[in-house]
């Protein structure tokens, strides 16, 4: 059975490859320190970038937050999902679960991307 191949390499998996790099090198050939040093700086800057990816997702996600809050009290159109028709219906309340926003149009909670409209 093939075995799905992961283009991301972890922290961790890094750290590994770089420490047996280390261990069996050649004592008569060490590491070029240019090199060495090169992959330690790749390294930092990929750790900074996950960083900065995880900071990214955190203000995407309030900013989602924002506008669902700006939905309340306020009219909007949606697609009910079971039977396929557009609905409307005033937005009560916002709630978040699994990472996902949801209003809450009367007594059914709608998913942010079955809205098409908004009105006052």
């Amino acid at each position: 059975m093939p075995v799905a191949a992961n283009p991301a390499l972890s922290k961790t998996d890094f750290l590994t490859l770089l420490t047996t790099q280390l261990r069996y090198q050649d004592p008569t050939s060490p590491v070029d320190q240019d090199a060495f040093v090169g992959q330690l700086s790749q390294f930092s800057m990929v750790e900074s970038l996950q960083e900065l990816n995880g900071a990214f997702s955190q203000l995407l996600k309030l900013q989602e937050i924002s506008q669902g809050v700006n939905l309340v009290g306020k009219n909007v159109d949606y697609i009910d999902t079971a039977s396929g028709e557009v609905k409307s219906g005033r937005v009560s309340e916002i709630t978040v679960q699994g990472g996902r926003i949801y209003a809450l149009v009367g007594e059914a909670r709608i998913d942010m991307s079955q809205i098409n409209a908004v009105s006052l």
